[in-house]
């Protein structure tokens, strides 16, 4: 708040639009740089964190869809609905899955 106040009157005064540009210029950069650092940080902290929450929730989902894909072929009059119930696709989840949600 100190530099703030001189700095604004310098600029009223100032009519020189390229000097202007420049001087806007490192101030958002003083000014949003902190923010922009402490906020990135965080979101790869939780997201680093919350990554085996996710592959763990999202195998369950995978198994429950196999499960009922294969039970629900078994039966007559029910289709599969879903096309991510192969075991196959199981596979592949459980051992590209960290990699994708990392990428993701």
């Amino acid at each position: 708040m100190i530099v703030i106040f001189p700095t604004i009157i310098f600029i009223c005064f100032l009519n020189n639009e390229k000097a202007l540009r420049s001087i806007n210029k490192v101030w958002v950069i003083i000014a949003y740089t902190p923010f922009a650092i402490v906020y990135t940080s965080l979101f790869i902290i939780i997201n680093a964190v919350l990554i085996p929450f996710a592959w763990l929730r999202a195998f369950i989902h995978k198994i429950t869809e196999v499960s009922q894909g294969c039970c629900s072929k078994n039966k007559k009059g029910h289709e599969d609905l879903s096309p991510n119930s192969d075991p196959k696709d199981l596979l592949i989840f459980s051992i590209l899955g960290v990699p994708m949600l990392v990428l993701s």
